[in-house]
């Protein structure tokens, strides 16, 4: 939202923003700036502040993956970037909040989308759309890249793994920590870190804590990290694994990649649609993901031999 405010150029532009979101001063003067508090009343308040001030020559860009409330004769554009809207998916792990306001997101963004445009950032992305919608999208990815690896000033690296995400349920830690517990089952120990918010994701992380100490694994949770903070951990790295189940974008598999990290993912469209994985897994079996990550440390499971019949039953007989 930052980068696309300051890439603005010399074009005329207000911006209806959240108070909760912070904004540099970098941002250019001549964006008139309305800011709306994270509540229903304020909420429709811009709304309807919106429909007074749009004209038919105007563009409306919506980054909050739902449409206007009121018509307007402006062009409206949805960046649509929550699969949580699209089909249906379990909220069997989601916070009741959540869930209440996944299901009031869902029936918005059917009932005022209207004649608006739908902007996505990828092909399977265009087609979840599609199927629940009823339109085809446009597919506009963007991001900002940094091109500079930052390395440790010895060369050595930090961390074997490192996984860039937050704790929803759909990021899938839960099963990642139980690959890495059967992998120190093997005498397997890679050091994985992690980026969860150690207030929003306390479960979370007092459930990995009490299986590290139980399992002897090495993972580290770094918590929320700045863009310098996140070139830094790409230079410290031998890989990125990334399990989850879902994405609209996967925007740290491509900042991987631009930092030419190695990706174990899922067999997934969202992964293929941005990067080339070195291995893949089952997203849903920990079993999977412990044998990706030992192929990727030239260390894979045995497969079984099958013996002769003769074999076998002298095998049970000496039992």
């Amino acid at each position: 939202m930052i980068a696309l405010l300051s890439a603005v150029g010399n074009r005329s532009c207000t911006a209806i923003v959240d108070t909760r979101m912070e904004l540099p001063d970098s941002i250019p003067e001549r964006i008139e700036l309305i800011r709306v508090k994270p509540n229903l009343p304020s909420r429709l308040q811009a709304e309807w502040r919106l429909r007074r001030l749009a004209s038919k020559e105007d563009i409306i860009l919506c980054f909050g993956n739902l449409p206007p409330v009121f018509e307007n004769p402006g062009l409206v554009y949805v960046f649509l970037q929550n699969r949580y809207l699209l089909q249906k998916r379990s909220f069997s792990e989601l916070p009741l909040k959540l869930s209440a306001r996944i299901i009031i997101e869902r029936l918005w963004l059917r009932s005022f989308l209207r004649n608006a445009e739908l902007v996505v950032q990828t092909p399977s992305m265009a087609t979840e759309t599609e199927t629940a919608l009823g339109k085809r999208p446009l597919v506009r990815p963007f991001a900002t890249l940094v091109k500079e690896t930052i390395s440790s000033a010895d060369g050595k690296l930090a961390y074997d793994l490192i996984y860039i995400a937050s704790g929803e349920a759909h990021k899938n830690h839960r099963t990642l920590i139980e690959a890495w517990a059967l992998l120190a089952q093997d005498g397997l120990r890679p050091s994985l870190a992690l980026t969860l918010n150690p207030n929003s994701a306390r479960p979370l992380l007092a459930w990995i804590k009490t299986m590290s100490k139980k399992h002897g694994l090495c993972v580290r949770n770094l918590g929320i990290l700045d863009s310098k903070q996140l070139t830094e951990l790409y230079g410290s790295a031998t890989a990125m694994i990334y399990p989850s189940h879902f994405e609209s974008f996967g925007l740290p598999l491509i900042e991987a990649t631009n930092h030419n990290l190695p990706v174990l993912a899922p067999e997934l469209d969202y992964v293929r649609d941005v990067c080339a994985p070195v291995e893949t897994f089952d997203p849903n079996s920990a079993v999977s993901i412990a044998r990706a990550v030992r192929r990727f440390l030239n260390k894979p499971d045995r497969c079984v031999n099958p013996m002769s019949p003769e074999k076998f039953l002298q095998s049970l007989l000496e039992f």
